[in-house]
């Protein structure tokens, strides 16, 4: 499948010529040359770089995996990525690593976690902890959590022999996620649209509590109803389709729209004050 994939994107049949084992022992058989310094005139200038094999990331949104560096990264290479709270004064965010192809951790190799511990008491999303992934020539692994607010921080290494996979291990996870890339495409979408939703409503609710006494009573009746309403059947149907969350969303958006249309009108009236612009 992947050489067919290759051969309709370049319009051409790919070279099928040369033996991957081959190939890794002349490698191997260079890279010692080198290291030994008995190459010669003919590889004093050539370097062989090592490369990731595979994906490095952390487990975010129930479940999903959020790749901070990709397979195939040269190495010595270092990344970051930002995340936030997923709940009103959370004290405690998992810091999750994971290496794979696979759009949820479950399906990939943990290799290490820790704490953040001590979060400050903030509303959702407003504690951003910075994770960075830093792979040394060797092939160590650092991981580093840093609260950006407090500054503090915390952090494992992770050697290239504790827990990591053989070169067979990665294989078969790289041809397994060739097999299961149509499965896990749509299973990433539908966990995707349902965090939406949760998000949404979130955002929704806060902005509703926090202009009740500019808004219809009515209308914020119907509108506190509706999220409320949702917010349950969300909890009571996590394996729900993508059609449902989408429907779900498209009915918040019908009644709830109008209000924050209203609202940006008052606020841009007022020069500007107390509506949440991701609404």
């Amino acid at each position: 499948r992947v050489r067919q994939l290759i051969s309709d994107f370049f319009e051409k049949e790919p070279n099928a010529g040369v033996n991957p084992d081959e190939s890794v022992a002349v490698g191997a058989a260079i890279q010692g040359a080198i290291l030994s310094g008995e190459g010669g005139e003919d590889l004093k200038d050539l370097m062989l770089l090592d490369v990731l094999p595979l994906s490095l990331g952390t487990d975010v949104d129930g479940g999903l995996m959020s790749v901070i560096i990709k397979r195939g990264t040269t190495i010595p290479t270092e990344s970051s990525n930002v995340y936030h709270t997923l709940e009103d004064n959370q004290k405690v965010m998992n810091i999750d690593i994971f290496e794979g192809e696979r759009p949820q951790t479950k399906n990939n190799h943990l290799l290490g976690e820790f704490q953040m511990t001590n979060l400050p008491p903030m509303p959702r999303g407003q504690v951003n902890i910075k994770v960075t992934l830093k792979v040394d020539a060797d092939g160590l692994l650092e991981v580093t959590a840093e609260n950006l607010a407090t500054k503090d921080k915390k952090s494992i290494t992770i050697t290239a022999e504790a827990g990591r996979l053989s070169e067979e291990q990665v294989q078969e996870m790289i041809k397994e996620a060739e097999r299961h890339a149509d499965s896990d495409k749509k299973e990433a979408e539908r966990l995707e649209t349902r965090n939406r939703l949760e998000s949404h409503l979130y955002h929704v609710g806060q902005t509703l509590d926090e202009n009740n006494d500019r808004i219809d009573p009515e209308e914020l009746k119907a509108a506190v109803d509706l999220v409320d309403d949702t917010k349950e059947w969300l909890e009571r149907n996590p394996d729900g389709e993508t059609s449902e969350f989408s429907h779900r969303h498209s009915e918040v958006d019908a009644v709830v729209g109008p209000i924050m249309r209203g609202l940006y009108e008052a606020r841009a009236r007022d020069g500007g004050a107390g509506v949440d612009e991701e609404l």
